[in-house]
């Protein structure tokens, strides 16, 4: 099937009217659109992974690259994984060359809701400190601040593994956590403000962070009236909460 799918470059005249310029991150989205008119569902889940294959001339490798399970949020693709998938040394170093030219070079808050890429953690705009918030077996969480707005978000950061079968685990575990976020919009659930991936992590922003969680509110051994009223109303915030994702299927 997936060699089917490549019997002819569905998107040839409307990807070579970009010239030497990387589309946008929308205009990935209208290549993602325009894949899927033309009738191929599979490739529209991965335009960034087609359009890096075919600027390199090596679309006739997509087929590996999704039998694998590559997805457009592999970018940046390991190096222990690219030799996996691309055995000559030459194209391994084309592909890392030209996926460079994908990566995101700012964080675009609001309408956007797509999945960033980037080519490290300091590419991203945060200030160089960050405070804990808690350890998780998925991951840590820190509370960042965006240096250009002053914006401060909950971080919950993802480490990538190297070898292919844990990789794939990983980014399949963020993919399915990805898309039940993007379904919560409640005002007493934590909203999903964007996710990216970067050279050694997977990412999740959230808005608002809090200052300590429940748990860490109940190990307190003497609340003052200020915490007492706080947990008070709580009580009925997590409950109101809990039955809005019950009701939604929402785990």
């Amino acid at each position: 099937m997936a060699t089917a799918l490549l019997a002819t470059d569905p998107l040839e005249r409307d990807l070579d009217s970009f010239g030497a310029r990387t589309p946008t991150f929308f205009e990935f989205q209208n290549i993602s659109d325009g894949l899927e008119a033309a009738g191929h569902p599979d490739l529209a889940q991965i335009p960034r992974l087609y359009y890096v294959l075919r600027t390199i001339q090596l679309l006739d490798a997509l087929p590996i690259f999704i039998a694998h399970g590559a997805t457009d949020m592999w970018f940046p693709f390991p190096k222990p994984l690219l030799r996996g998938l691309i055995t000559d040394y030459d194209l391994q170093k084309l592909f890392h060359e030209t996926e460079e030219s994908i990566y995101a070079t700012e964080l675009p808050l609001g309408s956007f809701r797509g999945h960033l890429n980037f080519e490290d953690e300091g590419s991203v705009g945060f200030e160089d400190e960050k405070r804990s918030l808690g350890d998780g077996k998925s991951g840590n969480v820190y509370a960042v601040r965006i240096r250009s707005t002053n914006r401060v978000l909950a971080q919950k950061v993802i480490w990538r593994t190297k070898t292919e079968s844990s990789h794939r685990e990983c980014m399949t575990a963020f993919t399915r956590e990805l898309k039940v976020l993007r379904q919560v919009h409640h005002q007493h659930c934590v909203e999903l403000v964007a996710s990216y991936t970067e050279s050694d992590t997977v990412v999740l922003l959230f808005d608002p962070v809090a200052d300590m969680n429940l748990a860490k509110l109940l190990e307190e051994t003497k609340l003052d009236a200020t915490q007492k009223k706080v947990l008070g109303k709580s009580l009925g915030c997590l409950s109101s909460a809990l039955l809005y994702l019950h009701n939604n299927d929402i785990r």
